[in-house]
């Protein structure tokens, strides 16, 4: 089991006035980029975790906390929110590497699209706490949420690669490809930075697909290739699933 002591033991103090504990945060987490506000991996909780790291380029601070708000994740409530900067998590974007598979203009492009709007580059570190009426079977007492609007793949460089931790998952749920924002290759883009982490691939991966087609597609088919452990619904969009894979380990 995850030990999420740390999460737990923090105070209102602590929390707004600590070092960001930035190796905590990422130990044993679920990462999950071209994220949104979607609340499928927490609510469906297949891994064991205390630690989410979400990350999106589309919402600016202002409508990721209205969204946050809107639709809160049943049986928590925030128990306190910290505004950070890219900086304080060591992430600089300029120092990304870019692998080979970038196609650098669709990169490019993508990246200009928010810079433009005031306001682009922000973190936000919350941590929900269970309610008192909620059970242990819920989720843990506490879990810790880190969003950051920044570039999936380089953000996985900074922070993973960099500092040799390994997420315990990673999430590919419908990241928005061709037509829906996001540059044409980037899971191609994702998949180089996450093999050139010197621990290898997360465990899990979480994946969407149709439903009754499970199958995963290039270029994850081969690292995760065992059928899938888990499977349920996308929020919000019934005519996907999302299911739970575990990593290759022959």
């Amino acid at each position: 089991m995850t030990d999420c002591t740390w999460l737990n033991n923090l105070t209102q103090k602590t929390f707004s006035s600590c070092h960001f504990p930035l190796r905590k945060v990422l130990e044993n987490s679920v990462f999950y980029p071209a994220s949104g506000t979607d609340g499928s991996p927490v609510r469906h909780w297949w891994v064991d975790t205390c630690s989410f790291v979400y990350v999106d380029l589309r919402l600016s601070e202002r409508t990721y906390i209205k969204e946050f708000e809107a639709r809160p994740f049943k049986g928590y409530r925030v128990w306190a929110r910290r505004l950070m900067e890219l900086k304080d998590l060591s992430i600089e974007m300029h120092k990304f590497l870019p692998p080979t598979s970038l196609d650098p203009v669709a990169y490019k492009n993508t990246l200009d699209r928010p810079q433009n709007e005031p306001g682009s580059a922000f973190a936000i570190w919350t941590v929900l706490e269970r309610l008192d009426d909620a059970g242990d079977q819920l989720g843990p007492q506490r879990f810790s949420m880190l969003h950051l609007r920044a570039e999936g793949a380089a953000t996985y460089q900074g922070l993973y690669v960099r500092n040799q931790v390994l997420p315990n998952a990673v999430c590919i749920i419908r990241p928005g490809t061709a037509f829906g924002g996001n540059y044409s290759n980037f899971e191609e883009v994702l998949f180089e930075v996450m093999a050139s982490h010197p621990n290898g691939m997360p465990a899990y991966l979480m994946a969407w697909h149709k439903q009754g087609s499970p199958e995963l597609f290039q270029p994850w088919s081969e690292t995760y290739s065992t059928p899938p452990l888990q499977t349920g619904n996308k929020d919000g969009e019934m005519r996907f699933k999302l299911s739970l894979y575990r990593l290759d380990q022959d």
